[in-house]
């Protein structure tokens, strides 16, 4: 349904205290806390629409949102106003107004997450929630065979925990890469479109790829066959970040820097 006036905003987050993004009942989420924020600001209920779920310890620095005000603001004063009544780790980078029948979700032409590894040595206290810790060395170039064979377009099933609710699991991973910066490891995944798990599945397997106990031939024979093997398992949430989402009309709704 088209409204009169729709806005859009970019929010960045720490999910380590929350449920996930979604309103749940038994929990408090990121999307409660921008819509409380709403409230309190406008006076009456507002709900807020999100390009899609993060789930309880994902983090995001680039998430979109819409939401349709019962009154119309510049939108700095709303921006800032929101940032005003928001916990301190959630903090809207953007707001600004959009055509009455976008839709965060719906529209969405592309996403990327990326997933940390702290490879080796003693675990991180700093960076504790926001990545993963092993202790083992990583090869990374096996690491990146294996990511070679995840990058296109296959059948994701076996890599998801959502496999028995869907009948199409393909997807085209346009991106699929391995970056380290000394012991950080860092996977980055691009798509236009996500199933469930789907990135920590794959960051599992990167890993068993890096420590060796699975390659690329065994995670190319998991795509094709459709049968996960021993190697197969789901990271931690805690070291995924929703970095951005793309729109085609509205290219400021991608975020970008620091």
């Amino acid at each position: 349904m088209r409204r009169e006036v729709r806005y859009a905003g970019v929010v960045e987050y720490e999910g380590t205290r929350y449920c996930g993004w979604q309103l749940q009942p038994n929990g408090v989420s990121v999307q409660q806390k921008l819509e409380e924020a709403l409230e309190a600001l406008y006076g009456s209920p507002v709900r807020v629409t999100g390009s899609g779920r993060t789930d309880a310890g994902v983090h995001a620095r680039g998430q979109v949102f819409h939401f349709d005000p019962p009154r119309p603001h510049p939108p700095e004063e709303v921006l800032g106003a929101l940032n005003a009544r928001l916990p301190d780790d959630i903090a809207v980078q953007r707001v600004i107004r959009v055509s009455g029948d976008f839709h965060a979700r719906y529209h969405a032409v592309r996403k990327e997450y990326t997933y940390l590894v702290l490879a080796g040595g003693p675990r991180p206290a700093l960076l504790r929630n926001f990545c993963r810790h092993v202790p083992w060395e990583l090869d990374d170039a096996a690491m990146r065979e294996a990511a070679a064979v995840m990058q296109g377009e296959h059948d994701f099933r076996p890599f998801t925990t959502e496999a028995a609710a869907r009948e199409n699991c393909r997807r085209n991973m346009e991106l699929v890469a391995v970056e380290r910066e000394g012991r950080l490891v860092r996977f980055r995944f691009r798509a236009s479109g996500f199933l469930y798990n789907l990135v920590r599945a794959l960051s599992w397997s990167l890993v068993e790829a890096g420590r060796g106990r699975t390659d690329a031939a065994a995670v190319a024979r998991v795509l094709e066959t459709g049968r996960r093997d021993s190697s197969c398992g789901v990271a931690p949430a805690k070291g995924l970040t929703l970095e951005w989402v793309e729109y085609e009309d509205y290219p400021e709704l991608r975020r970008t820097g620091p």
